[in-house]
């Protein structure tokens, strides 16, 4: 229920100023698959210059659900790690460029090494580490208990990371679900949190005994539409600011 069009008409007590303005609509009881649509201002944010309208119009659930992965789970700070998987679709894209705006270090894990490469070809900074799934898991099996110590976590994110600063994650996210569960958050330090968004596996979640038991690591999940909208047209002004510099990836695949 999202879209973008252009301001038309106005109703009464509206400034003639939204006139012509490019604007993104959202959380509408109603489609906006039309040539006309009459909105609340309130539902109405403005799409700056230099925005594709065509990014601005998918610009709602992705990258509004990567700011409260990021914010609603766990308080991160400057220089922290994450770790997510399905990093190459739109919501993990806009993670890792969120986390680039807040001094986080992202680890991705993608599946093809096709898609690592591109996303080697576009990193903007060091803090933004791209893995494919199996040298993930290698890098694990190698570290041997991992999966009990935050120790072995400690060691594998050093690794993969490249960065000898790099603590065991604050954070894992996960679009994929089943067994990935586990690899990710063998990655986090302890009493960390594991976060579900997506079940692209279309297989229940599989976790470590070990996990829960030895490291008191935190499973929870994310579900947008749950999530109260008030304050959500004011995040996405921001956003699009962002979108607008065109400097810091924050593109949605379309």
């Amino acid at each position: 229920m999202e879209g973008v069009g252009r301001v038309v008409e106005v109703g009464a007590g509206v400034a003639r100023t939204w006139m012509d303005r490019v604007v993104s609509v959202h959380n509408l009881s109603f489609g906006v698959w039309c040539e006309y649509i009459r909105v609340p201002l309130e539902r109405a944010c403005a799409v700056p210059m230099g925005v594709d309208p065509v990014q601005a119009s998918m610009a709602w659930a992705s990258p509004l659900t990567a700011h409260h992965l990021l914010h609603d789970f766990t308080r991160l700070h400057h220089g922290d790690w994450i770790v997510q998987n399905c990093a190459n679709g739109a919501v993990g894209r806009c993670v890792a460029a969120l986390a680039r705006e807040m001094g986080i270090g992202t680890l991705n894990i993608v599946r093809r090494p096709e898609v690592k490469e591109e996303w080697q070809q576009l990193q903007l900074q060091q803090r933004t580490v791209v893995v494919l799934d199996e040298e993930v898991t290698s890098a694990l099996h190698d570290a041997k208990g991992g999966d009990a110590l935050t120790n072995g976590a400690r060691r594998v994110m050093h690794q993969l990371t490249g960065d000898p600063l790099c603590d065991a994650a604050a954070l894992s996210l996960n679009g994929i679900g089943g067994t990935s569960a586990t690899t990710l958050a063998e990655l986090i330090r302890d009493k960390g949190t594991h976060v579900s968004y997506g079940g692209l596996s279309q297989r229940p979640l599989s976790v470590s005994n070990a996990l829960v038991i030895f490291r008191d690591i935190h499973f929870v999940g994310f579900y947008l539409p749950r999530v109260k909208t008030r304050g959500h047209k004011a995040l996405m002004c921001k956003i699009f600011q962002l979108m607008s510099r065109g400097d810091n990836g924050l593109t949605i695949p379309e």
